[in-house]
């Protein structure tokens, strides 16, 4: 990806279009309400909020706590919006001081690349960006007194994802630089909007040419980790996919109602994910709806197995039927719990085989290991997907 200057940003914004560039010069980021962000101070002083404030406190012994459970691997509770080691800085051997000034620098350093690749690539070209999970802390550089930090919520409708969501564990987690990454992200995109919309659009058409030239397609997923912020956020990526009209967009979303009163230009996919805890939940007619569900382990543990190989020095685990009878016996205890016609229910790999036709037409199984595809496919209904 080509680093940010502001000679490449005006170069980007005449290729887009010659737009004006709008800085947010105080106040809110557009589209957001005094009621979508808070100060740390207030976030962790307020006693009636709905959320657990714990691991927000700027306290060195609350800090050293979350330090602490993350070196030694035990378990935190998933509420707690993930402060890791590199963002939060303990100054002395005692851990009495934060040095937040070392966080302002760190978060305001502009990110060289707005877009990252999946891992579960296949034979296309999948780009992604993301947020912070479930809570994001940035720094507000407009806020008066030379800037403030604040958190936002960047799942607002989280439900039930929030006990197993992959992003607050494994290498989401693990990697310094991962953390850090989607923290700059967030700062970048409230504090510089405008900016942000041109960066990506540049650096969505570089890696679409890029593909082109090696004869393959460019997909675009928004979030693996996060969700549309507010409406002005979704309707920017709208207007981003509009720009690039030969990517395809894609986004798995509980952001149900906004969603559907979106103008959805024709090469963006919502996914609606599926989860009883969340508030719009039941918005999401899946007889007609692109949604995606999570399959209890129950349904499947005894049917399927792993194997471990390496992939770039990394372990990962390959999951396996244990039999083409096992494959059946799991299509028909999905039809079954989830009440759907029974010839409708494919697994991936047979999904892999027929050619992309219709709309709305599978219902697909999808383990770990298996790439996102069915996510982007038209013709799938409903993603069923084996939970970790």
């Amino acid at each position: 990806m080509t680093k940010y200057t502001k000679q490449r940003l005006l170069e980007m914004m005449n290729r887009v279009g010659g737009m004006p560039l709008n800085e947010v010069t105080g106040g809110l980021p557009p589209g957001f309400s005094s009621a979508d962000v808070v100060s740390l101070d207030d976030f962790i002083k307020t006693p009636n909020l709905e959320e657990d404030t714990t691991g927000v406190e700027m306290q060195p012994a609350n800090l050293r706590n979350i330090i602490d459970k993350r070196i030694s691997g035990d378990a935190r509770d998933r509420e707690d919006p993930y402060i890791h080691k590199k963002t939060i800085e303990i100054v002395d051997m005692n851990g009495n001081v934060i040095n937040q000034d070392l966080l302002r620098k760190e978060m305001m350093s502009r990110p060289v690349a707005l877009l990252g690749t999946n891992e579960k690539v296949g034979k296309t070209g999948i780009l992604k960006i993301s947020l912070p999970a479930y809570k994001g802390l940035y720094f507000d550089e407009h806020a008066p007194n030379g800037g403030e930090f604040k958190v936002v919520s960047t799942c607002l409708n989280a439900g039930d994802c929030k006990q197993y969501c992959f992003q607050q564990k494994g290498r989401s987690v693990m990697y310094d630089n991962a953390v850090l990454s989607k923290s700059r992200i967030l700062n970048f995109l409230l504090n510089h909007w405008e900016e942000f919309k041109y960066k990506l659009i540049d650096e969505i058409e570089t890696a679409r040419m890029g593909n082109e030239k090696k004869g393959i397609t460019t997909i675009m997923r928004w979030h693996d980790s996060g969700d549309f912020l507010s409406e002005k956020y979704l309707d920017l990526a709208m207007d981003i996919a509009r720009r690039t009209p030969t990517v395809t967009h894609y986004a798995y979303t509980k952001m149900v109602s906004l969603a559907k009163g979106a103008k959805v230009p024709p090469n963006f996919i919502f996914r609606f994910s599926v989860d009883a805890g969340a508030p719009e939940n039941h918005l999401i007619d899946k007889l007609k709806d692109k949604h995606a569900d999570v399959v209890p382990k129950e349904l499947f543990k005894d049917l399927m197995h792993t194997t471990k190989i390496l992939v770039k020095k990394i372990e990962k685990n390959i999951w396996h039927y244990n039999s083409p009878e096992s494959r059946e016996e799991l299509k028909n205890r999905v039809a079954q719990y989830y009440e759907i016609n029974r010839s409708t229910v494919i697994s991936f790999d047979e999904m892999t085989k027929i050619p992309e036709q219709g709309v709305n037409k599978w219902n697909v199984i999808v383990s770990p290991s298996d790439a996102d595809t069915p996510a982007h496919r038209n013709d799938v209904l409903g993603v069923y997907l084996l939970i970790h």
